[in-house]
């Protein structure tokens, strides 16, 4: 008879904890923490959409990454929420938020621009993502970017002055199922 009253008091215990630890957090802090929260939820909803565009949708898949993802933000949380203790300075909390922020701004154009890909028009942004997606590398989930060649092709007699070059960019890959090597132009 006697746990009871004692899990109770833990219980309570716990959750004034945890409100006293939330109402401690600087407000900037606070809001950081939502926009990281916000950005992860559109980034989890792009992803998903961009798979069904894709017809790459599977559930093991998405179950995956949405773990390494929660366990790798929780290890920067807690990392960062150390050296804010230790340093008694929220500078470093503030700063995994950002890198935070960072990442997810990128996927998300990623997210996108592979939406785009897949024939989804984004209205008066496709320039905009377009111009993004540029700065990142998006591949196939099934592949492994190598190496990115850029050649001058002149054709057969002809000198350089005679005609304007060709530009022609190879990326080649490594199939990670078959480790095949292929040769994309």
């Amino acid at each position: 008879m006697r746990e009871e009253p004692m899990k109770e008091v833990f219980y309570v215990g716990s959750v004034a904890g945890i409100v006293a630890f939330v109402a401690s957090i600087p407000h900037n802090i606070r809001n950081y923490l939502a926009i990281v929260f916000f950005l992860v939820i559109v980034d989890t909803v792009t992803g998903v959409l961009g798979a069904i565009a894709c017809r790459e949708l599977r559930s093991t898949h998405m179950r995956q990454k949405l773990a390494v993802k929660s366990m790798q933000y929780a290890m920067f949380f807690a990392l960062g929420l150390a050296a804010t203790i230790l340093a008694e300075s929220w500078v470093f909390m503030a700063a995994v938020c950002a890198g935070i922020m960072a990442a997810e701004v990128s996927s998300l154009v990623e997210n996108l621009a592979k939406m785009q890909g897949a024939g989804v028009s984004m209205g008066p942004f496709n320039h905009a993502i377009s111009m993004l997606s540029g700065f990142f590398t998006t591949t196939n989930s099934s592949h492994e970017v190598i190496s990115t060649t850029t050649a001058t092709v002149i054709p057969r007699g002809k000198s350089t002055s005679d005609t304007e070059p060709v530009i022609s960019t190879n990326v080649t890959t490594i199939t990670k199922d078959t480790h095949e090597r292929k040769t994309q132009q």
